[in-house]
């Protein structure tokens, strides 16, 4: 069954979403064709890129992300209300970034540069576009267009590149975000495509934790997790959970074998950091329920309640953490 966007996005309240595309009958449109031999492993890193680039422009942080041979998934923060703080010539700036004035495959920045002040001076067009910069559907568009037209460029071809526009899934509570991100995480590793989190390519434990490789800081690991990269200023930390707790969580979490998925990190690799205190399953609800992609939304029992009356429904299909059994991902 369908739903409506308006039941599955809150495009009045900010809040954190798992959204995911996969391409057109599940071809291997991203990775490596093991009929034909063929890589496309460089779209990975386009839909990386693009990622985190849209992200900039747009008033959303972005927690998570995995980009594998036939799908993405993303954990993200949306702040509709976010575009009101930003002055005219801001929105302005980043909306013409979106589609930037290219000439001989570089930016042409005379052209850049007038057409910020001609959107600039139209109150109009600009309220249209301040509204669009916080809107999760507007960001899955010119992610989703922009790949389709190189990919489809790239093979000299026509036609649907991915399935379906995106599916998302509301993450009511901080136990919700944690869960779908280690998800997300250890999609490589559950699929055997990677045994070691750092070897995990194209997702966001990688970079993170080679950005602490480069410059390692205790006063980073011990602050609370922050966005990869984000379009808006944080006024406080979205999540309770510190660097250091979230590489280990993954880390101790991905060691456990499970019987329907192909992989984990073999107790060989070394621990990425040192054994935490707290137990494990306190921070994780069950989250199996997540192969169930037709759910709607995540969190506690509370949380998906109100979300129902906030919809003016008697009943959600959900997945709440209070009533399931801890369990590892």
């Amino acid at each position: 069954m369908t739903y409506p966007r308006s039941h599955l996005i809150d495009r009045e309240n900010a809040g954190f979403y798992h959204v995911f595309t996969r391409c057109v009958r599940r071809a291997w449109l991203c990775g490596r064709d093991p009929v034909t031999g063929r890589s496309y492993d460089h779209r990975r890193q386009w839909i990386e890129d693009r990622i985190v680039a849209l992200a900039k422009c747009f008033t959303i942080e972005i927690y998570g992300y995995a980009v594998m041979s036939n799908h993405y998934h993303i954990a993200l923060y949306i702040d509709p209300k976010g575009p009101n703080a930003l002055s005219d010539a801001e929105v302005a700036r980043r909306w013409v970034t979106l589609s930037p004035p290219i000439r001989r495959r570089q930016l042409d920045q005379v052209a850049f540069e007038a057409r910020v002040e001609a959107l600039s001076a139209d109150p109009d067009q600009l309220s249209i576009y301040r509204q669009r910069l916080g809107d999760l559907s507007w960001f899955m568009r010119f992610l989703n267009e922009n790949i389709a037209r190189r990919a489809n460029l790239e093979d000299g071809c026509k036609g649907r590149f991915w399935e379906r526009r995106f599916e998302s899934q509301a993450l009511l509570d901080e136990r919700a975000v944690y869960a779908c991100m280690a998800y997300v995480d250890l999609n490589p590793i559950r699929a055997g495509m990677a045994t070691d989190l750092e070897k995990s390519d194209h997702t966001s434990i990688q970079r993170r934790i080679r950005q602490e490789r480069r410059a390692p800081s205790t006063e980073h690991m011990s602050s609370p997790l922050a966005p990869l990269s984000a379009g808006t200023r944080q006024s406080q930390p979205r999540l309770t959970i510190s660097l250091e707790g979230y590489l280990d969580l993954v880390d101790w979490t991905g060691r456990i074998i499970r019987d329907d998925k192909t992989g984990a990190i073999p107790q060989s690799v070394p621990r990425l950091l040192r054994q935490l205190s707290m137990d494990v399953e306190d921070w994780f609800p069950n989250v199996t329920s997540y192969r169930d992609h037709h759910r709607r939304a995540f969190g506690s029992i509370e949380a998906l309640r109100a979300l129902a009356s906030r919809l003016g429904q008697h009943w959600l299909k959900g997945s709440g953490a209070a009533r399931l059994r801890p369990t590892a991902i």
